[in-house]
């Protein structure tokens, strides 16, 4: 985990860490948030909460008057559960197995690793996830609009090319994060240490040279 990115670029990727932070933190508590689903996305998230398959266990909170709490139909037809149930469902109809527990583990991945990103921690390890689940996030929503002709990208409506910019310019963000490490200004610098080896390595070649 040390940072073996030139010093140069210590500014550079503390911006970086900090953009991926208000991001996907944001993005992350969004995604646990509870929300209304009906007619037949309240079924079927119904039904897959239902299922074997396991999903973190997190301690509901009233977060309206009604008191109405994950898992719970109201009188009106609608079922209120997280908003990742959303991403679930889109897996579901791509054939993914276990969309919920890969929603929950998006969604997490999301808020602790844009979390532990801000101060450095793991970095490489951080924008290795945040890599994959943006690449999830542009195969089930944003390649279905421009797969299908090469001028498909130019002609999209503003949400969607927002949608697929969104994907690719932050796909491309944290990649450099994952190669780059978190920098000099970071705790993976004061834990792991910074590039010593390498340099000591390049001052010994110097040397014999001269």
């Amino acid at each position: 985990m040390a940072a073996r990115a030139p010093i140069a670029l210590t500014p550079y990727l503390l911006l970086v860490r900090i953009v991926l932070f208000l991001v996907f933190v944001i993005a992350g508590i969004q995604d646990l948030r509870m929300v209304e689903f009906s007619g037949e996305d309240a079924v079927r998230i119904r039904r897959l909460e239902q299922s074997p398959e396991s999903r973190p266990i997190l301690i509901e909170t009233d977060t309206t008057s009604t008191n109405v709490r994950s898992g719970e139909t109201q009188e009106d037809g609608t079922y209120r559960a997280r908003a990742l149930c959303r991403s679930a469902l889109a897996m579901e109809d791509a054939g993914w197995n276990s969309p919920l527990l890969l929603a929950w583990i998006g969604a997490l991945t999301q808020l602790v690793g844009g979390a532990l990103l801000l101060p450095g921690l793991l970095s490489r390890l951080w924008g290795f996830g945040l890599c994959v689940v943006l690449g999830a996030g542009f195969t089930l929503t944003s390649w279905p609009l421009v797969s299908t002709s090469l001028t498909a990208f130019t002609k999209l409506p503003m949400a969607d090319f927002n949608q697929v910019t969104f994907h690719l310019g932050f796909f491309i963000v944290a990649l450099g994060i994952l190669v780059c490490g978190g920098g000099g200004i970071s705790l993976d610098r004061m834990i792991f240490g910074g590039p010593s080896k390498s340099k000591a390595y390049h001052e010994d070649e110097e040397f014999e040279e001269e």
